[in-house]
Parts: C-alpha cells; sequence; structure tokens
C-alpha cells in the first residue's frame, strides 16, 4: 500500500460519523488546552529554533490526539461498525510515526534548553 492510499484511508477513518459520536469536543478536552499552553510557551522562547520546535512540535502533539481519538474510537466494543483492521493499522502506523517524530523533538528541545542553561552558567 502507498503513502497516498494509506493518507486516504486515515482520513476516511477519522471522517467515519460513527468514530465522532464518544469524542469530546476539543474545547472541552484538556489534552487540547495544554497543547496550546505548551505553543504559547515555546513561541514565548528567544530562540528562534526552540521556538519553532515547540510550535511545530504541539501540532504533532494535535495530530497524535486525533489519531488515538479515532483508534480508540475504532476499536471501542460499543461500536456499532466493528473496526476493520486492515483499514486500521494505516493509522496505528502514522500514529507511532507522530508520536516517534515528537520525542525526537522533545529531546531535541532539551539538549537546546541545556546547552542554553549551560552557556548563561558560563557566562
Amino acid at each position: 500500500m502507498d503513502d497516498v492510499e494509506q493518507v486516504t484511508q486515515v482520513a476516511t477513518l477519522a471522517e467515519n460519523s460513527s468514530l465522532h459520536t464518544h469524542r469530546v469536543s476539543e474545547d472541552q478536552d484538556p489534552r487540547f488546552k495544554r497543547v496550546a499552553d505548551y505553543a504559547n510557551a515555546a513561541i514565548q522562547k528567544t530562540d528562534p529554533l526552540a521556538a519553532n520546535l515547540g510550535v511545530v512540535n504541539s501540532g504533532l502533539f494535535i495530530i497524535a490526539a486525533r489519531l488515538q481519538d479515532a483508534i480508540s474510537a475504532a476499536t471501542d466494543p460499543n461500536n456499532p461498525e466493528p473496526a476493520d483492521l486492515r483499514m486500521l493499522q494505516p493509522a496505528v502506523d502514522h500514529y507511532l510515526r507522530v508520536t516517534r517524530q515528537i520525542d525526537r523533538f522533545i529531546q531535541l528541545e532539551l539538549r537546546l534548553s541545556e546547552s542554553a542553561h549551560g552557556h548563561q552558567k558560563g557566562e
């Protein structure tokens, strides 16, 4: 299966109306509030790289949360439409790739922060 087919299947999974029956709106979901807090803190950083990394990573957090919601809804035993695991696999793969990238950016942010604090102490 090529990338275009995988993206189409993930989009179809997310658009399936039966998957949104248990979904909390983004305004009510505390995860999205914390992501917004993270993005706001990131944009305040003086280092442009650190600021942009935080903003991009916050976008990845949102994508991960939406994929997680779609996967959870598709695998909910109360869902009237059983999940087609062939359709679900690309969503799981994308979720895992996004979370790996989030981890990479967090590690980079931590190194940048340590480097900045090391330079401030040495000055």
